[in-house]
């Protein structure tokens, strides 16, 4: 039976919020950091405290602070995932039942699953506003359309609370791998994937029809490199739909596992899907060294209204 999602889906200007009690977000030296939170202090948002993600990356929360006049909590984050969600709970709890708002632009994929599952076990959070400022452009290297945000050494993780019911040996086990602009991580991801059936997913471009062939571009090596079912095309600013996507194609499938390598809006997607359909098993490349600069100026915010009650 579909379970597919109706959702609220908005431009922030547009967006009623009500008052904030923790506001979660994450440090960067991209304008979208603070793109964000800006606009809703601006029109008049009370938001009584607020969780920010530093990681050490270099990047810099002297401007998120600044914003929240001392009504901030920093979490210190290397690449320990599970040092992570630790801190992450202990930090949330005071504000576990009340009014969160989370800007998804910065916060590692990894992280946004870990916070998402951490909340999803609360059943008296009903919705959660998630923000995301969609990039003007991207910061490409060596004078090409090559994008790097992963500068170290790439090692693959079966994230925390998203183990599934993956069984390679079925006949009809399938691994879904999300394109995104960064070649290096389907790469790591198809270095030790074992799976009957390989689909990729590609982007359906946001803001310019480039980015679609961009991601082709950038990953054909991956794609030439392997025997693959398909490729499909998904929606890369709209989790519900890629929810939906991943709800029509795959929701009767017993053994699936899928790399969200793509957009946050996608991965976002991919979330609420395994987080509904736990027998879903996610594995994502972690680096140890991250760029503190990858995307320049914004061109639009949007808020996604997400149930976790479903």
């Amino acid at each position: 039976m579909s379970n597919s999602i109706v959702y609220k889906m908005e431009q922030i200007g547009d967006y009623v919020f009500d008052s904030v009690d923790c506001f979660i977000c994450a440090a960067h030296d991209d304008e979208r950091s603070t793109e964000g939170i800006s606009k809703m202090l601006a029109s008049g948002v009370q938001i009584e405290h607020a969780i920010i993600i530093k990681y050490d990356n270099g990047s810099h929360s002297t401007a998120l602070n600044e914003l929240f006049e001392g009504r901030a909590q920093e979490i210190s984050v290397s690449n320990d995932v599970n040092s992570f969600i630790l801190q992450f709970k202990k930090t949330v709890k005071p504000y576990i039942n009340k009014n969160i708002v989370i800007d998804i632009s910065c916060v590692r994929i990894p992280d946004m699953f870990s916070i998402m599952k951490i909340l999803k076990l609360n059943d008296h959070i009903k919705h959660i506003p998630c923000i995301y400022s969609v990039p003007y452009d991207y910061e490409y290297f060596a004078g090409d359309f090559s994008y790097k945000s992963s500068l170290g050494d790439l090692q693959n993780y079966e994230l925390a609370g998203y183990g599934g019911e993956y069984n390679p040996d079925n006949p009809n086990s399938v691994y879904v791998i999300f394109l995104g602009f960064e070649g290096a991580l389907s790469l790591k991801v198809l270095e030790e994937a074992v799976y009957k059936h390989l689909m990729f997913v590609n982007s359906l471009p946001s803001l310019s029809q480039k980015y679609k062939d961009i991601s082709i571009l950038n990953n054909r090596s991956s794609i030439k490199g392997k025997k693959y079912d398909s490729i499909l095309y998904a929606p890369a600013d709209n989790p519900f739909e890629v929810y939906n996507f991943l709800e029509k194609n795959y929701a009767d499938e017993p053994s699936i596992c899928i790399s969200p390598l793509a957009t946050k809006p996608v991965a976002l997607g991919v979330c609420l899907f395994a987080l509904n359909y736990e027998k879903v098993r996610i594995v994502y490349p972690i680096s140890d060294i991250y760029s503190s600069h990858v995307t320049n100026q914004v061109t639009k915010t949007l808020v996604y209204e997400i149930s976790l009650t479903q």
